[in-house]
């Protein structure tokens, strides 16, 4: 974001510990733990996107073999699932929907960048095809922090819950092993 918008991105890298805790915990319990990656290429996103992105910016956000499509500070561990995407949200053309239909999770937790881009576009998304949702609110971030306000009171309106990794993290330990 610092070098694509100009916009500080020291929330984002602020939240790296406490995903990291989150995602322990994940594998303590049982839970199973799906990444989403992003790849921004000028070729692999739909061409609004690419025009909107090309009139912030030159720069690629995100475009494959880059620094900006490596995990930052988190990283799968081996056979974890990961889902690429080419858009906003973890649902648009990446099979997700489907292999969570598989796997007969219906309850998704939330981790991640940009709360009111990324973030919020797959919560919407997995509201919309009857999944719940939960938010670790100490485990988003944005650039901007109104707008992560704004997105995390409208997930608390209307998508789902909203609640620190604490809570979650208890839930888990309290026996639920997905």
């Amino acid at each position: 974001m610092e070098k694509v918008v100009g916009k500080d991105a020291a929330a984002c890298r602020d939240i790296v510990a406490p995903v990291n805790e989150l995602v322990d915990a994940a594998h303590k319990s049982g839970v199973t733990v799906i990444w989403i990656a992003a790849r921004y290429g000028v070729e692999q996103i739909p061409a609004n996107m690419r025009a909107k992105q090309l009139h912030l910016s030159d720069a690629i956000c995100c475009a494959d073999k880059s620094w900006g499509a490596d995990f930052f500070g988190v990283s799968p561990a081996d056979g974890e699932k990961i889902f690429f995407k080419h858009t906003y949200s973890a649902f648009i053309g990446t099979g997700l929907a489907d292999y969570l239909a598989d796997h007969e999770i219906r309850t998704l937790a939330f981790a991640g960048v940009q709360t009111n881009v990324c973030v919020e576009n797959s919560v919407r998304d997995a509201f919309c095809r009857g999944f719940y949702c939960v938010v670790a609110e100490d485990c988003v971030a944005s650039h901007t922090q109104a707008l992560h306000d704004a997105t995390l009171q409208n997930v608390r309106f209307l998508y789902g819950d909203v609640i620190n990794r604490e809570s979650i993290i208890r839930h888990w330990s309290d026996g639920v092993s997905r």
